[in-house]
């Protein structure tokens, strides 16, 4: 059943960043967090699931001391609408205190997610938070969200909904290595 539901989903799509045009924004981030942390021996939080791939690609060209850990928060829960309440379902393992933190996540849309995460990093005494998007999804800000990322790769639209690259629909396509906007 799932299978004719994902390729009714990808016959309704198109491709609006192309694999090239993701790799150019991995590498523009990486050169604007390279400018800003080379030299702070930062802890980079990935957020879990949706931030693995495009982070994965953004290290690779991270050359400088840095530390990796991840958290997982989400309102999603395997939806295609976010809840009302952020669920914490794992939280970094390194010690924040006096360390300067960045955050990264796959895409900005209400905001909720990353101001939760950024909260609890300055709650733990971080010295600095920053954070980074691939995807800034405008026009999608929650009141009470974050307004914007320090560092974005890309920016789309805020009625799209999107899959790929770590983007998902149900827990699936994230593994597309483009993003795509569903009809």
């Amino acid at each position: 059943m799932i299978q004719a539901e994902l390729d009714d989903l990808m016959s309704r799509s198109s491709v609006i960043f192309s694999k090239e045009e993701l790799e150019k924004a991995s590498q523009a981030i990486a050169k604007a967090i390279t400018e800003d942390f080379a030299d702070k021996n930062p802890i980079i939080l990935c957020v879990i699931n949706g931030a693995i791939v495009p982070m994965g690609q953004v290290l690779t060209h991270l050359h400088f001391p840095m530390q990796l850990d991840s958290v997982r928060a989400s309102r999603y829960h395997g939806e295609v609408e976010p809840g009302k309440m952020l669920t914490w379902h794992a939280k970094p393992l390194l010690d924040l205190q006096g360390r300067h933190v960045l955050i990264f996540d796959d895409i900005l849309d209400g905001g909720i997610t990353l101001k939760g995460i950024v909260a609890y990093c300055k709650e733990l005494d971080a010295a600095s938070v920053k954070t980074a998007v691939m995807i800034d999804k405008l026009g999608q800000r929650d009141a009470s969200g974050l307004s914007k990322a320090d560092y974005t790769g890309l920016e789309v639209d805020g009625s799209a909904f999107l899959i790929g690259y770590g983007m998902d629909y149900k827990g699936y396509l994230r593994n597309l290595p483009e993003v795509r906007k569903v009809d």
